[in-house]
């Protein structure tokens, strides 16, 4: 960390006896050791499980579950994502005689049961865990929890022998993109946290306020700096790319587009995509 002996040696008197001379090398020191650090986030402690046995309940899924992650560190909030679908029951058959009569006829629609949808689990669930360093422990866990696998053939004698089309559990990236196969299960899990209702018009208050949050960011960021004016006629506050692009560590609104560009796009690129196509004009004579 240090270059020479004597910053050392002057980032400890300054440590040790608060002298002024070495605060620079205290600050340098701290600002060095803050960029090699990296909080996990959310989807660095995200799993997604797929190829779950469809006949199994939602209980007993998630007490599976449970089983594996508290082992080894719990999981964050307790929460497990295992969305389920209606369907709709099988109509129960009445074999028809020989003879046709509008008595028959009566009974086989009396003998007919109604159709009343039951829950089924989709076959996949979507989890947290509280730490990153225990993500292969529950992992292999999950492989090896007899409820999970309980569609394998009778011969395997070892639940961790398990093909790959079977069971599996994937890790997400910090684009929140998995393997193929885990994506639906992404999705639906990010529409589940961000959406009250399943046409995706209403987001829950939560989502609401996070995003409000990382917008604000970049405007206080500004007016800290003493920036041009970012304040719309309309009263709106408007940011443009040069206020969005400042890479600093408060301006988490240059982090949120960071994340969410395509590869093969930059951040300017994609942010003056996203201002083409939801902002709007200071004036029909300048650019956002």
């Amino acid at each position: 960390m240090f270059k020479h002996d004597k910053c050392f040696y002057a980032f400890c008197r300054c440590l040790g006896f608060k002298e002024k001379h070495g605060r620079r090398f205290l600050s340098d020191a701290i600002s060095d050791a803050a960029k090699t650090l990296t909080t996990p986030s959310v989807a660095s402690r995200m799993l997604v499980i797929t190829g779950i046995p469809p006949d199994l309940s939602s209980d007993t899924v998630k007490q599976a579950i449970r089983a594996s992650c508290n082992a080894n560190g719990g999981l964050d909030g307790d929460e497990i994502f295992l969305p389920e679908l209606e369907v709709p029951a099988s109509v129960q058959e009445v074999p028809s005689g020989s003879l046709e009569s509008e008595e028959t006829s009566t009974d086989q629609e009396e003998n007919k049961k109604e159709d009343t949808p039951t829950q089924h689990i989709k076959g996949y669930a979507v989890i947290n865990v509280i730490s990153k360093a225990k993500l292969e422990s529950v992992k292999k866990s999950l492989y090896k929890n007899k409820v999970l696998v309980s569609s394998l053939t009778q011969d395997q004698e070892e639940a961790g022998d398990v093909p790959e089309e079977m069971l599996s559990v994937t890790t997400v990236l910090p684009t929140l993109m998995g393997e193929p196969h885990a994506n639906t299960a992404v999705e639906e899990y990010l529409n589940h946290k961000f959406f009250s209702d399943e046409n995706q018009k209403e987001m829950l208050d939560a989502a609401t306020l996070a995003l409000t949050e990382i917008f604000h960011s970049c405007f206080i960021m500004e007016h800290k700096q003493g920036g041009s004016e970012v304040r719309h006629e309309s009263g709106f506050i408007c940011l443009g790319k040069d206020q969005i692009l400042q890479n600093v560590q408060e301006n988490l609104l240059c982090v949120f587009f960071n994340n969410i560009r395509p590869p093969k796009k930059s951040l300017a690129e994609q942010t003056m995509h996203i201002l083409r196509r939801y902002g709007m004009l200071k004036s029909p004579d300048k650019e956002l």
